[in-house]
């Protein structure tokens, strides 16, 4: 808060230029008092106003030592606030502009429309698992204002739904190869660049120590596939992620059996695979 220097009652209404000597360290210049109004220009060019009657004047036109005082720290305050307005605004302004070349959108009409390209951008690139596309959403929201993201569609059964995600700036999109059988149970495949992850999540959780899947691909004898499990043991990835796409490859059934006692077997009709792996770019493949 500013600290004003006592203001003494001199000959004459000297009120404008105390009020000026006072204010020019914080910025605070051009103070002018006029029977209705004090006004003075603040440091980012905004204007502060107040009503000339906060003076107080005695019936010889003279103002109070503390009511000018007190003048001086309300113009300070509506100056600090307009300039911190001011501040946040062309903060905000070099944010959009930033984040729309880092995405790759040509600016819009103004800041509005680029905030809009943005968060259709940003939207159109969130993750598909529930929780981590709420997390992501809420936060352009609170960066952007963008609106809640839809849900994405519940995968439908017994078929490979095909997502392409598109780039984001440099980083390029993720794409996915989607399965779900009937018992709720998923298969899928991601691509990001050349990295890929080859994933299954049967009903119930494998033990944490689980290393091999025994995979059957239609009538043929099990093989034993190595996984890694992930934290929680509900999705186990397969290590050569290469060796599982080509085993799919016209196939038509796939069981995965985790070792252990308690194990239950997850079972897909994964016909169409080899059909869905061709439509990812040639990176993933």
């Amino acid at each position: 808060m500013l600290l004003l220097p006592p203001f003494t009652i001199g000959c004459g209404d000297d009120t404008a230029a105390r009020l000026t000597a006072s204010l020019a360290p914080q910025g605070i210049k051009n103070v002018d008092v006029t029977d209705e109004r004090i006004v003075a220009s603040c440091a980012l060019g905004q204007t502060a106003e107040l009503p000339a009657a906060e003076l107080e004047r005695n019936f010889m036109g003279m103002a109070k030592a503390s009511k000018v005082t007190s003048v001086g720290r309300a113009l300070l305050k509506e100056c600090d606030d307009k300039d911190n307005a001011q501040r946040k605004a062309e903060g905000l302004k070099v944010a959009i502009a930033d984040e729309a070349k880092r995405l790759g959108i040509t600016a819009g009409a103004d800041d509005d429309a680029t905030k809009n390209a943005i968060c259709d951008k940003l939207t159109s690139t969130l993750p598909i698992s529930a929780a981590d596309r709420t997390d992501q959403g809420l936060k352009n929201t609170a960066r952007w204002g963008c609106a809640t993201p839809p849900p994405v569609e519940e995968l439908k059964t017994g078929a490979w739904i095909v997502e392409h995600g598109k780039p984001v700036g440099k980083k390029p999109g993720t794409h996915f190869l989607r399965l779900q059988n009937g018992d709720g149970e998923k298969l899928t495949f991601s691509c990001t660049g050349k990295k890929t992850t080859f994933y299954v999540q049967p009903k119930l959780a494998a033990p944490k120590k689980t290393t091999i899947l025994e995979t059957q691909l239609d009538a043929a004898k099990a093989a034993k596939w190595k996984v890694r499990p992930s934290t929680d043991g509900k999705a186990l990835f397969f290590i050569d992620v290469k060796a599982a796409a080509r085993g799919l490859s016209e196939k038509n059934a796939a069981t995965f059996i985790p070792a252990g006692k308690k194990a239950t077997s997850s079972t897909f009709n994964v016909s169409g695979f080899k059909e869905a792996f061709a439509s990812l770019p040639p990176a993933c493949r």
